[in-house]
């Protein structure tokens, strides 16, 4: 005879006040739940309505639902989940808001998530529901081990992360032995970072089956706030922030290059948005015990920080209009004083964006300007990366660290991204910053007679439209990458369709060989061959430098790596930008586990950093002691100069290491699909530096284990692959390419 699986029982703790609109919804939802082995304890607190009378009829149904009342003048929804958890009799603790609801498979997808991967709690997605609309909010997928579990709140990086909320999770019940919530405001923001350093591992499930009630607030009634309430939600909000700022949290995340979560002042903003939205509406004596009170908790909040976390955290504070020199004239004449606001908002507006929209109209006019005005031999300009507002990267910036102190060129560094002088790293002689959208790029472009570019320029901004064929200006494509990958002419019309327009306007392209240098004729310059020079690759120049040398930005970020990484073996993931292109060469769950797991056996490290274009689709992350996110370094030739190994799949970064003579493994799962749709340059026999096709999982496995067992060292194969592709292993690259650009033909 077959028996039905047992399965362990499991708490569900609601504190519950006042919401007898919505509480039989929220008891309902828990006692539907497809895992049945459950009981619901629901503890009233201070309630004047018919909350309890609800609950105590549907616990005559169900035997599950225990109602316990402490009447009157009983403290908040923290003691009240102190209690509720004291009571539980169950392996595992999850907790519902009286205001809230959860999908039927909630405990069920939460508790076979936690068992299957062996982690001390799981956290699912939340549907947030508003009063004429609902929105679905993601916080990845993934697993976090470790030290990191304690950080990854509310972090603004797109990966795994945690919600401060206690809501929406499911717990093991030791967790809870000898903490306890405080009877505060927030308790749960409060509550969340201490309970997590005792976390070893943690399940972001992107699943949405908490549905966050928005229509009603117990917490929120900004018009309801009494002048005697004013120093209770700035003392609560006060005393959520100092457990996230302990001195082992700041020490990770220094260590794994976090910022704070936003969290820390996600409260007080809230606080501050809602009173500015009702301030009118309060008595003078209300509006100045606020402003006192908020000014005492800003100076309690820098005096708690750290310099740095200060600067993080007050940069992000909305301003409440009490604290504005003109409040009071706001106050008598609100109207008025807002029209008059909006005018004053209407221009700076205006004259912020104002230079951008005349910008973009004469934008496309260019290639008429380009034809007559005059170029300058020694203005050189160079592009930079949307993602690194500081400067340059790259092959061009191997070439500006070349002749940055040269007083005879004039460098322009043209910054894309949002432009700020305080972030420049303004190093050398004779250089120039300045925003891509801007009077100032385009007077740039148009008088600069050397141009150096890593990458098209036909789909970029005031680029795309200097002349095909213009006079006495140089442009030189330092193509950032050894082409394994078809590109320029040679890549299909319909993938990227600017190629025709882009390949025929350079001076000089750079190559790597002979071999290399073939292929760059037939993709960038097949009508003038000469133009393709063998100089090597500037960026290398950044690998050979001794470290005294290199440009400050890159020093701080190695002084970053080598904390992050200690005294272990690091070898990284970094595979090539797939567009729109099925990604089958990302890592399931399962199958990190094995790497962490194989890593940590070595002592060893494994880094992952995603293509800054995939970033934006990939949800998932995993975060151990022994799994690292280096997707906050900018430039990826600094990490080649740190790691011990590089898997990779069709970037030929990994041409950058093996200058180092270190392991690389080219991980290829979808080897026939991609050459099929992408299409290669050659063979993928002839530029893989090992024999066998890595196309499986279980064969990358085994060449790390063998790779982490140090018994790599560089086979014929590896030889014969390096010398094939590049013809140069020293720091004068950048030297060569310059030579080269002086002898070449606009």
């Amino acid at each position: 005879m077959n028996s039905k699986p047992t399965f362990p029982l499991i708490s569900v703790v609601m504190p519950v006040h006042n919401t007898e609109e919505q509480v039989a919804n929220a008891a309902q939802s828990v006692l539907a739940q497809t895992y049945e082995n459950l009981e619901l304890i629901c503890i009233v607190n201070d309630s004047s309505d018919s909350s309890e009378e609800i609950l105590l009829e549907l616990s005559a149904n169900d035997s599950r639902l225990v109602v316990i009342s402490n009447g009157k003048g009983a403290a908040g929804a923290g003691p009240a989940r102190n209690q509720g958890v004291a009571l539980a009799k169950g392996e595992f603790i999850s907790f519902v808001d009286d205001d809230d609801y959860v999908e039927a498979d909630f405990l069920s997808r939460l508790y076979k998530t936690l068992i299957e991967h062996n982690v001390d709690m799981v956290q699912c997605a939340i549907r947030y529901i508003f009063k004429t609309k609902s929105k679905n909010k993601s916080y990845g997928s993934g697993i976090i081990r470790g030290e990191q579990v304690s950080v990854r709140i509310d972090m603004s990086d797109g990966f795994a992360r945690l919600y401060p909320m206690v809501c929406g999770k499911l717990y093991k019940k030791e967790l809870f032995d000898d903490i306890e919530m405080k009877a505060m405001t927030f308790e749960d923001i409060e509550f969340t970072p201490r309970l997590l350093e005792r976390v070893e591992s943690a399940f972001i499930l992107d699943e949405q089956l908490y549905n966050y009630n928005k229509r009603y607030s117990t917490v929120t009634g900004w018009g309801e706030l009494k002048r005697s309430q004013i120093s209770e939600y700035l003392d609560s909000i006060f005393q959520t922030l100092p457990p996230y700022y302990t001195e082992s949290a700041c020490a990770i995340r220094a260590k794994y290059g976090l910022k704070p979560p936003t969290t820390v002042f996600a409260n007080i903003n809230n606080f501050t948005r809602g009173l500015n939205r009702v301030i009118f509406q309060k008595s003078p004596e209300f509006q100045s015990e606020f402003k006192l009170k908020y000014v005492d908790f800003v100076r309690r909040v820098e005096d708690l920080l750290s310099e740095e976390d200060w600067q993080f955290f007050s940069s992000n504070l909305v301003e409440p209009l009490v604290l504005r020199k003109d409040f009071w004239i706001q106050k008598k004449a609100p109207t008025r004083f807002f029209l008059k606001r909006i005018t004053a908002a209407k221009s700076k507006l205006a004259k912020a964006f104002s230079s951008k929209i005349y910008v973009r109209w004469l934008e496309p006019y260019l290639y008429w300007v380009d034809f007559i005005f005059p170029k300058s031999p020694n203005i050189w300009l160079f592009s930079s990366w949307a993602y690194y507002p500081q400067h340059t990267l790259d092959n061009p910036r191997g070439i500006f660290e070349a002749v940055k102190d040269d007083p005879n060129i004039k460098k322009i560094v043209a910054v894309h991204g949002k432009f700020d002088e305080n972030i420049l790293i303004k190093d050398g002689n004779n250089v120039v910053f300045v925003p891509v959208v801007s009077f100032r790029s385009l007077y740039y472009i148009l008088r600069a007679g050397v141009f150096f570019t890593g990458n098209a320029l036909s789909p970029k901004f005031g680029y795309r439209n200097m002349m095909k064929h213009p006079k006495r200006r140089k442009l030189v494509q330092l193509w950032h990458a050894i082409t394994l990958k078809k590109i320029g002419l040679t890549l299909d019309h319909n993938l990227e369709l600017y190629w025709h327009d882009d390949a025929n306007r350079y001076a000089l392209i750079t190559s790597t060989s002979d071999l290399d240098r073939q292929t760059m004729i037939e993709s960038f310059s097949p009508k003038r061959p000469d133009a393709v020079v063998v100089t090597g690759v500037p960026r290398h120049d950044l690998l050979h430098m001794p470290e005294e040398k290199l440009p400050v930005d890159y020093r701080e970020q190695i002084v970053n790596l080598r904390a992050r990484k200690g005294s272990k073996k690091l070898f990284l993931y970094a595979p090539t930008w797939r567009g729109p292109l099925d990604d089958k060469s990302e890592f399931t769950i399962p199958q990190l586990e094995k790497l962490d797991a194989l890593f940590e056996s070595y002592n060893a490290l494994f880094g992952q950093r995603i293509h800054l274009n995939n970033r934006k689709t990939t949800k998932r992350g995993f975060f151990t002691n022994n799994v690292l996110d280096l997707n906050s370094f900018p430039e990826t030739t600094l990490l080649l100069r740190e790691v011990d190994g590089l898997i990779t799949d069709y970037s030929s970064i990994y041409f950058d290491i093996m200058q180092r003579d270190k392991p690389v493994v080219l991980y290829q799962p979808d080897i026939e699909s991609y050459e099929y749709t992408r299409g290669l340059a050659y063979k993928s026999g002839s530029f893989r530096p090992h024999e066998e096709t890595i196309d499986s999982f279980e064969k990358l496995y085994a060449m790390l284990e063998m790779a982490l067992s140090g018994n790599f060292e560089p086979d014929q194969k590896y030889k014969d692959v390096k010398s094939k592709f590049m013809t140069f292993c020293d720091d004068k690259n950048a030297l060569r390419v310059i030579a080269a650009m002086r002898k070449s033909k606009p």
